[in-house]
């Protein structure tokens, strides 16, 4: 967890307490930054005004409760892989632009050298004034095979934020590991080491508690060994209360299709000739998500001809970012971002957001949703066995 003297070190605020006297802030930081497969958590946001004496009470009595805004009736949820963290500024506003109440982001750095040695995941939430949740997923080694809007020195991960209290948080470190990232690293000049860990946070909002699940896939594999992965995220999800609205967002890097069946880093199975004529998430489709045995209840809110990420000069296009909902109606799905090819590291990011708008599936909002297409197939099916 995010202590206080972790908190106010990656503020700057304060110097670290016990620390050697020799040592400077930037050495003091990278001392205690976390390990690959930690969950830390920090709240930044305000602390409630405490209730007090005869002042506050005839604020009250002058119309303050009146003024209170009224509470929400829905929510909104936004993921986006933000490719460490380039331009946070920029990054930032467009989040705030956003106004997501539940934010999922992939590929957040933390005192690496290539994003000015800041701690992306904070500065967002300390801005936005955001609860906030890191998984910590590779120590990316500072190394001089690396360019320097590559260079390494900290590490990173992937986060959930939110307006609201979190009442579990939890890290699932995946036991399917395709890649032990200190061999193919150096190999692609990127020496690092970790694994992959999914984030887990009950977020209480004020529409009900809600499950969240923040998926960093791997890439360097091919489409069986990266489904098999995200089975593991399936069957925890699958142990939730069946009442328990869920989100899993995040980036799948569902892209082995296209010119990537030549590379046998983007597909390194059987794969790469088993499934032509369809793009890897279509795959997905058939072999998970319409296999009622296999989805506990999750649908797609979003078009499956979306494209959010870009490489090679626009020959590799995919929808590699996710968000599946279970237990709710939605509205609103937007993608938003400039999509931009690697390597721009002007830009904001080589992937786009998503967002949508949600409500529980038993809520009585007064607003026009449309309806969970997952869930009435699934209760057909339960009624069918029965």
């Amino acid at each position: 967890v995010y202590t206080s003297k972790t908190r106010s070190l990656m503020d700057g605020t304060e110097e670290v307490e016990n620390a050697p006297e020799d040592t400077g802030a930037e050495s003091q930081a990278h001392a205690f930054l976390p390990k690959p497969g930690d969950v830390i958590a920090c709240d930044f946001r305000p602390e409630e005004a405490p209730s007090g004496g005869a002042g506050d009470i005839a604020d009250a009595s002058a119309g303050t409760q009146a003024d209170a805004p009224a509470p929400p009736t829905t929510l909104k949820i936004m993921s986006w892989n933000i490719h460490r963290g380039y331009n946070v500024k920029s990054l930032i506003n467009e989040i705030a632009l956003a106004d997501p109440d539940i934010l999922f982001l992939q590929e957040v750095d933390m005192n690496c050298d290539r994003t000015d040695a800041q701690d992306v995941g904070g500065e967002i939430a300390r801005t936005l004034s955001l609860n906030l949740v890191f998984a910590c997923e590779f120590e990316e080694i500072y190394s001089p095979l690396r360019k320097p809007a590559d260079q390494g020195g900290g590490v990173t991960g992937s986060c959930i934020l939110s307006k609201y209290d979190f009442t579990q948080v939890r890290g699932i470190v995946h036991k399917v590991r395709p890649v032990e990232w200190e061999f193919p690293g150096p190999l692609v000049n990127e020496p690092r080491q970790g694994l992959h860990i999914t984030p887990f946070v009950m977020v209480k909002t004020p529409l009900g508690n809600v499950g969240c699940y923040c998926v960093h896939l791997e890439e360097y594999c091919g489409l069986e060994a990266r489904l098999e992965q995200f089975m593991e995220v399936i069957e925890d999800a699958s142990s939730q209360p069946r009442d328990l609205p869920l989100v899993i967002a995040g980036d799948f890097q569902t892209k082995a299709h296209g010119i990537a069946r030549l590379s046998p880093w983007y597909c390194g199975d059987w794969m790469r000739l088993g499934s032509l004529g369809m793009s890897e998430s279509e795959v997905w489709e058939d072999m998970l998500w319409t296999d009622l045995e296999l989805n506990p209840g999750f649908f797609d809110p979003f078009d499956d001809d979306i494209v959010t990420f870009s490489s090679h000069n626009g020959w590799l296009k995919a929808k590699t970012d996710h968000i599946r909902l279970r237990g709710f109606r939605f509205s609103e799905p937007a993608i938003g971002g400039h999509l931009t090819d690697l390597g721009e590291t002007n830009a904001l990011s080589t992937h786009r957001w998503l967002s949508v708008v949600v409500v529980p599936d038993g809520s009585s909002a007064a607003v026009e949703h449309k309806e969970n297409p997952a869930t009435e197939a699934l209760m057909q099916a339960e009624e069918a066995a029965e």
